[in-house]
Protein backbone atom coordinates (compact mmCIF):
# COMPACT_ATOMS: atom_id res chain seq x y z
CA UNK A 1 0.00 0.00 0.00
CA UNK A 2 1.38 3.39 -0.96
CA UNK A 3 2.07 6.09 1.60
CA UNK A 4 -0.49 8.29 -0.07
CA UNK A 5 -3.17 5.64 0.39
CA UNK A 6 -2.12 5.02 4.00
CA UNK A 7 -2.45 8.74 4.69
CA UNK A 8 -5.95 8.76 3.18
CA UNK A 9 -6.95 5.78 5.35
CA UNK A 10 -5.64 7.55 8.45
CA UNK A 11 -7.40 10.80 7.56
CA UNK A 12 -10.65 8.95 6.97
CA UNK A 13 -10.30 7.11 10.27
CA UNK A 14 -9.58 10.38 12.07
CA UNK A 15 -12.51 12.23 10.48
CA UNK A 16 -14.86 9.35 11.32
CA UNK A 17 -13.72 9.36 14.96
CA UNK A 18 -14.03 13.13 15.14
CA UNK A 19 -17.51 13.00 13.63
CA UNK A 20 -18.69 10.24 16.01
CA UNK A 21 -17.36 12.13 19.02
CA UNK A 22 -18.93 15.39 17.87
CA UNK A 23 -22.29 13.67 17.28
CA UNK A 24 -22.23 12.13 20.76
CA UNK A 25 -21.40 15.44 22.42
CA UNK A 26 -23.92 17.35 20.30
CA UNK A 27 -26.62 14.84 21.24
CA UNK A 28 -26.03 15.61 24.94
CA UNK A 29 -25.95 19.34 24.25
CA UNK A 30 -29.18 19.16 22.22
CA UNK A 31 -30.92 17.39 25.12
CA UNK A 32 -29.67 20.03 27.55
CA UNK A 33 -30.77 22.82 25.21
CA UNK A 34 -34.20 21.22 24.68
CA UNK A 35 -34.57 20.85 28.44
CA UNK A 36 -33.45 24.41 29.23
CA UNK A 37 -35.64 25.90 26.48
CA UNK A 38 -38.61 23.51 26.51
CA UNK A 39 -41.15 26.31 26.97
CA UNK A 40 -39.61 28.45 24.26
CA UNK A 41 -39.52 25.53 21.84
CA UNK A 42 -43.18 24.73 22.55
CA UNK A 43 -44.06 28.37 21.98
CA UNK A 44 -42.18 28.48 18.68
CA UNK A 45 -43.82 25.23 17.54
CA UNK A 46 -47.29 26.52 18.42
CA UNK A 47 -46.72 29.82 16.64
CA UNK A 48 -45.41 28.00 13.55
CA UNK A 49 -48.57 25.88 13.47
CA UNK A 50 -50.68 29.04 13.49
CA UNK A 51 -48.71 30.59 10.64
CA UNK A 52 -48.97 27.48 8.44
CA UNK A 53 -46.29 28.37 5.97
CA UNK A 54 -46.52 26.96 2.48
CA UNK A 55 -44.52 23.79 2.10
CA UNK A 56 -41.12 24.28 0.57
CA UNK A 57 -40.33 22.45 -2.61
CA UNK A 58 -38.07 19.58 -1.70
CA UNK A 59 -34.86 19.06 -3.56
CA UNK A 60 -34.10 15.70 -5.03
CA UNK A 61 -31.95 13.95 -2.44
CA UNK A 62 -30.39 11.55 -4.92
CA UNK A 63 -26.78 12.49 -5.41
CA UNK A 64 -25.33 10.96 -8.54
CA UNK A 65 -22.51 8.60 -7.65
CA UNK A 66 -19.09 9.49 -8.91
CA UNK A 67 -17.10 7.02 -11.01
CA UNK A 68 -14.75 6.65 -8.03
CA UNK A 69 -17.63 5.78 -5.67
CA UNK A 70 -18.86 3.27 -8.24
CA UNK A 71 -15.43 1.72 -8.56
CA UNK A 72 -14.95 1.41 -4.79
CA UNK A 73 -18.52 0.20 -4.25
CA UNK A 74 -18.20 -2.59 -6.81
CA UNK A 75 -14.87 -3.66 -5.37
CA UNK A 76 -16.30 -3.79 -1.83
CA UNK A 77 -19.63 -5.36 -2.84
CA UNK A 78 -17.78 -8.35 -4.28
CA UNK A 79 -16.34 -9.02 -0.83
CA UNK A 80 -18.96 -7.91 1.71
CA UNK A 81 -22.19 -8.92 0.00
CA UNK A 82 -24.14 -11.27 2.31
CA UNK A 83 -24.19 -13.98 -0.38
CA UNK A 84 -20.38 -13.94 -0.49
CA UNK A 85 -19.21 -12.90 2.97
CA UNK A 86 -19.18 -15.40 5.79
CA UNK A 87 -19.20 -12.68 8.45
CA UNK A 88 -22.17 -12.54 10.81
CA UNK A 89 -22.67 -8.79 10.26
CA UNK A 90 -22.62 -9.00 6.44
CA UNK A 91 -26.21 -7.71 6.04
CA UNK A 92 -25.56 -4.61 8.18
CA UNK A 93 -22.24 -3.90 6.47
CA UNK A 94 -23.81 -4.24 3.04
CA UNK A 95 -26.65 -1.88 4.05
CA UNK A 96 -24.09 0.70 5.18
CA UNK A 97 -22.10 0.17 2.00
CA UNK A 98 -25.20 0.71 -0.15
CA UNK A 99 -26.17 3.83 1.80
CA UNK A 100 -22.69 5.29 1.40
CA UNK A 101 -22.78 4.54 -2.31
CA UNK A 102 -26.23 6.11 -2.77
CA UNK A 103 -25.00 9.25 -0.99
CA UNK A 104 -21.70 9.32 -2.87
CA UNK A 105 -19.95 9.11 0.52
CA UNK A 106 -16.35 8.29 -0.34
CA UNK A 107 -15.30 8.58 3.30
CA UNK A 108 -17.80 5.91 4.33
CA UNK A 109 -16.79 3.63 1.47
CA UNK A 110 -13.11 3.98 2.31
CA UNK A 111 -13.90 3.42 5.97
CA UNK A 112 -15.50 0.05 5.18
CA UNK A 113 -12.54 -0.80 3.00
CA UNK A 114 -10.19 -0.01 5.85
CA UNK A 115 -12.26 -1.82 8.48
CA UNK A 116 -12.28 -5.02 6.45
CA UNK A 117 -8.74 -4.74 5.04
CA UNK A 118 -10.03 -4.64 1.49
CA UNK A 119 -7.59 -3.13 -0.96
CA UNK A 120 -9.00 -0.21 -2.90
CA UNK A 121 -8.81 -0.24 -6.68
CA UNK A 122 -5.99 1.79 -8.19
CA UNK A 123 -6.58 5.45 -7.53
CA UNK A 124 -5.37 8.27 -9.75
CA UNK A 125 -4.45 11.80 -8.66
CA UNK A 126 -7.95 13.04 -9.41
CA UNK A 127 -9.41 10.32 -7.16
CA UNK A 128 -7.21 11.44 -4.29
CA UNK A 129 -8.37 15.04 -4.85
CA UNK A 130 -12.02 13.93 -4.72
CA UNK A 131 -11.41 12.11 -1.45
CA UNK A 132 -9.57 15.12 0.00
CA UNK A 133 -12.53 17.36 -0.98
CA UNK A 134 -14.93 15.08 0.91
CA UNK A 135 -12.63 15.10 3.94
CA UNK A 136 -12.66 18.92 3.87
CA UNK A 137 -16.48 18.92 3.57
CA UNK A 138 -16.72 16.53 6.53
CA UNK A 139 -14.48 18.83 8.57
CA UNK A 140 -16.76 21.76 7.72
CA UNK A 141 -19.84 19.80 8.86
CA UNK A 142 -18.09 19.02 12.14
CA UNK A 143 -17.25 22.71 12.58
CA UNK A 144 -20.88 23.64 11.90
CA UNK A 145 -22.03 21.24 14.60
CA UNK A 146 -19.59 22.85 17.01
CA UNK A 147 -21.04 26.29 16.30
CA UNK A 148 -24.67 25.24 16.74
CA UNK A 149 -26.90 27.03 19.21
CA UNK A 150 -27.03 24.00 21.52
CA UNK A 151 -23.21 23.70 21.51
CA UNK A 152 -22.83 27.40 22.26
CA UNK A 153 -25.38 27.20 25.07
CA UNK A 154 -23.72 24.19 26.71
CA UNK A 155 -20.13 25.38 26.46
CA UNK A 156 -20.39 29.12 27.00
CA UNK A 157 -18.88 30.62 30.14
CA UNK A 158 -20.93 33.76 29.60
CA UNK A 159 -23.72 34.81 31.98
CA UNK A 160 -26.70 32.57 31.12
CA UNK A 161 -29.25 35.41 31.34
CA UNK A 162 -27.24 37.47 28.89
CA UNK A 163 -26.78 34.44 26.67
CA UNK A 164 -30.51 33.66 26.82
CA UNK A 165 -31.21 37.03 25.17
CA UNK A 166 -28.83 36.09 22.34
CA UNK A 167 -30.62 32.75 21.97
CA UNK A 168 -33.98 34.56 21.78
CA UNK A 169 -32.61 36.86 19.06
CA UNK A 170 -31.19 33.91 17.14
CA UNK A 171 -34.51 32.06 17.35
CA UNK A 172 -36.36 35.27 16.44
CA UNK A 173 -38.40 34.86 19.62
CA UNK A 174 -40.19 37.88 21.02
CA UNK A 175 -39.77 37.60 24.79
CA UNK A 176 -42.95 39.54 25.62
CA UNK A 177 -45.09 37.39 23.31
CA UNK A 178 -43.52 34.28 24.78
CA UNK A 179 -44.23 35.40 28.38
CA UNK A 180 -47.83 36.19 27.41
CA UNK A 181 -48.20 32.76 25.80
CA UNK A 182 -46.65 31.13 28.86
CA UNK A 183 -49.23 32.79 31.15
CA UNK A 184 -52.08 31.45 29.03
CA UNK A 185 -50.75 27.89 28.83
Amino acid sequence: MSRKLKKIFLKVEWINLENEETDEILSRYNKKFANDFSGEISYLNSSKNKQKKEPKASLDDNIPSSPLAQKIYRNLAKKVHPDVSKKSDAHEVFKRLSKYYENNNLIGLISISSDYNIILPDLCSEDFLDIEKQIIQAQKRISQKKTSLAWMWATSKEDKDKLKKIVYQTLDLDENSFLEWKKNN
